[in-house]
Formats: structure tokens, C-alpha cells, sequence
């Protein structure tokens, strides 16, 4: 039982660090199209 929610608990963490990293690149894109279009 606690092995199971071990690995939820570690599927959530690398869930919300991929979730993280898109939207940093999404935020990155914006920034370079901004540079970009100048």
C-alpha cells in the first residue's frame, strides 16, 4: 500500500515539473517572438 502511494506521489511530482517546464517555454517563446518581431 505504501509503495503505491509512493508512486503516485512521484508520478504528481513529475506531472506538475513537466507542467512547469511547458509553460516556462511558453513564456520563453513569447519573449524571443517579441524580440523577433522588433
Amino acid at each position: 500500500m505504501e509503495i503505491r502511494i509512493r508512486k503516485l506521489l512521484h508520478l504528481l511530482i513529475i506531472n506538475l515539473i513537466i507542467f512547469y517546464m511547458l509553460d516556462q517555454l511558453k513564456k520563453i517563446q513569447k519573449i524571443y517572438n517579441n524580440l523577433l518581431t522588433r
